[in-house]
């Protein structure tokens, strides 16, 4: 994430909950990059089903050890989640657990966490059917990407020159605002993920999906349509022929400091 992107946003909108990631330890500098965002991307445009929270709060990394971290999940949405996480090189706890509203989940995940991911589902039955970011029918995603329009953290741990990359994704879309607060360490780790109001209220209607009368994500234009412009495939690979969209806009000027866009780096 570049340094611009990094800045403290004032939440006007206090009604919003989020899943805050934390992230503790020998954390560098906090960037991003466009390769590994892409590289998401086709990993959840060909999965089944993810991970959503319309309302939660997270925590994520501190490093306890040589080879460990810890990332700490806590839900502050009121209602009950099941966050979601899955990663290149180790899926702790299965990738999945259960949150009650104020409740806290702790794992723990490799010290160089590759491609790491975290969402979380909600309004899921006894059976794991999700009204968003289901991934299949168990609390445990167990490496299964899941659905896309969810709102996403990123991670790659001690990826350049010791240095941990985070990043928010609203490329898929938005189900909950996700936070992500460092912790410890040193370089510029700033505070990201906030938004100024609630986009499942805001968003564009052709953009909305609805369960049993309610909107429960906001997919981007893109995770809607496939169109190639929208998606920046084929013709459309490169900045030059893939610049933002209205529709990208549309998260960016609500959350700042949240990738909307492909090559935004």
């Amino acid at each position: 994430m570049s340094m611009a992107l990094l800045r403290n946003m004032m939440i006007k909108a206090l009604f919003l909950l989020s899943l805050l990631v934390v992230v503790s330890g020998k954390v560098g500098q906090a960037k991003s990059n466009t390769a590994k965002l892409r590289q998401a991307k086709s990993v959840l445009s060909g999965a089944k089903n993810f991970v959503q929270a319309v309302h939660a709060l997270s925590k994520i990394p501190s490093l306890i050890s040589g080879n460990k971290r810890e990332f700490k999940l806590i839900n502050h949405c009121g209602y009950k989640i099941w966050p979601g996480w899955w990663a290149e090189n180790g899926i702790p706890n299965g990738g999945g657990t259960t949150l009650n509203a104020g409740a806290s989940k702790t794992i723990r995940v490799p010290n160089n966490w590759s491609t790491g991911r975290i969402c979380a589902r909600t309004g899921c039955d006894g059976k794991f059917n999700c009204e968003t970011g289901g991934c299949g029918n168990s609390e445990r995603c167990d490496g299964k990407t899941g659905e896309t329009g969810v709102t996403l953290a990123g991670f790659n741990l001690k990826k350049i020159d010791g240095n941990d990359f985070y990043h928010v994704s609203l490329i898929d879309g938005f189900n909950v605002q996700i936070r992500i607060k460092p912790f410890g360490g040193n370089g510029y780790c700033q505070e990201i993920g906030r938004c100024s109001e609630n986009l499942l209220h805001s968003c564009p209607n052709g953009l909305k999906v609805y369960r049993n009368g309610r909107t429960v994500k906001c997919e981007s234009a893109c995770t809607k349509t496939g169109n190639p412009a929208f998606c920046c495939t084929g013709y459309h690979n490169r900045p030059e022929t893939c610049p933002p969209s209205n529709f990208s806009r549309f998260f960016k000027d609500r959350c700042h400091d949240s990738y909307s866009h492909f090559y935004e780096d």
